[in-house]
């Protein structure tokens, strides 16, 4: 329940987790198919992680289809869409500057439309974005894979960014990635240990 109610809550306040709950249900599922005789506390644990899923979030989804005619949980997806990963694969594209191209997309896709509503608005932004990316589907996999390294490695100076301190170079950088993969390192030794003790785990 706890797990649910944090996950519910790191999801209205971003998004980005709006998918995470499919990871709990396939590990609970992985478990029921190696140990049948334990369905029904999994299918319990998932009742119980799924509710406070679907009171909050589920809750401010309708309550957006009433007031603004999506079920979107919110509209940064749709402007992630069209204004940054649109760009990145137009300005790759055409070999401009991403500036360049976030302004050519944004001119091209004009402001919202007095008729619309500000969830078809979205909608539509979103839908835009898609379009960008099934004209150009090489570009867009490059730009995808250029934009997963940098999420991976390039928090380390974009930390320093955020402190208002400006991008970290030199020795300062070198020490950030190194710090950068102990940490990483960490996490993928903890998941081998959870792997390696799995069965002691479930005893």
């Amino acid at each position: 329940a706890i797990l649910g109610l944090l996950t519910a809550v790191a999801t209205l306040i971003r998004p980005v987790t709006y998918f995470f709950p499919l990871v709990i249900l396939v590990l609970l599922a992985s478990k029921v198919l190696r140990d049948r005789a334990r369905w029904r506390g999994c299918l319990r644990c998932a009742a119980v992680f799924l509710l406070p899923l679907i009171l909050l979030v589920g809750g401010w989804q309708v309550r957006n289809q009433f007031a603004v005619d999506s079920y979107r949980v919110s509209g940064i997806d749709a402007k992630n869409t069209l204004s940054f990963r649109a760009a990145g694969v137009h300005a790759e594209e055409r070999g401009i500057p991403f500036e360049v191209a976030q302004q050519e997309l944004r001119t091209a896709f004009g402001p919202m439309r007095e008729t619309e509503s500000q969830g078809s608005y979205y909608r539509r932004q979103y839908e835009t974005g898609v379009d960008v990316f099934k004209a150009h589907p090489v570009a867009a996999i490059k730009v995808t894979a250029i934009g997963l390294w940098d999420e991976l490695f390039s928090v380390r100076l974009k930390f320093f960014t955020y402190l208002g301190i400006g991008e970290a170079t030199g020795l300062l950088a070198l020490i950030a990635l190194v710090f950068l993969l102990l940490i990483y390192a960490c996490c993928l030794y903890g998941i081998a240990q959870v792997i390696r003790k799995r069965q002691h785990i479930k005893k």
